[in-house]
């Protein structure tokens, strides 16, 4: 049987390489977490929603709701048109199908708006920053949509 020669910088390189290759994992996507959402009259907390991605695809779950003057503690999606309806908003699905496009936001899923059981298109980006991001809903043409600006939550 031979006897394996292996010289001090050959084992010196295979250590390193091991090490670097554990540390060498990809950058956490900057949209992933959980997001606070705020009301667009009264500009107060509404909902915080935890975005994750699954097999590649990007969703937005309500994972907390804040109380709102004449809104039950524990809503529900009355206006929903889908199998969303009548559903508690707690724990709901509103973001679905986003895949990240070539220059790393995402878009080509849905939002929905449980208070008026609205569904939009939408598009997402985070800031430079990572603190807040851009959530752009719309019918149609993006042109013609609306942006609201999420800021990442604590």
């Amino acid at each position: 049987m031979k006897k394996l020669m292996t010289s001090p910088a050959l084992v010196a390189s295979v250590v390193l390489l091991a090490s670097l290759a554990g540390t060498a994992q990809a950058a956490p996507d900057p949209v992933l977490g959980l997001w606070l959402t705020t009301d667009e009259k009264s500009n107060k907390p509404s909902a915080v929603v935890k975005l994750e991605v699954v097999d590649e695809v990007l969703h937005g779950t309500i994972v907390k709701l804040f109380p709102q003057a004449g809104v039950p503690a524990d809503p529900v999606c009355k206006l929903c048109t889908d199998e969303r309806r009548d559903k508690p908003v707690l724990g709901m699905t509103i973001l679905t199908g986003l895949k990240r496009t070539a220059a790393g936001n995402w878009s080509g899923g849905e939002i929905l708006d449980p208070k008026i059981g609205k569904v939009y298109k939408v598009k997402l980006s985070a800031t430079e920053n990572s603190k807040t991001m851009e959530v752009l809903g719309y019918v149609g043409v993006p042109l013609m949509g609306k942006t609201r600006i999420w800021q990442r939550e604590q």
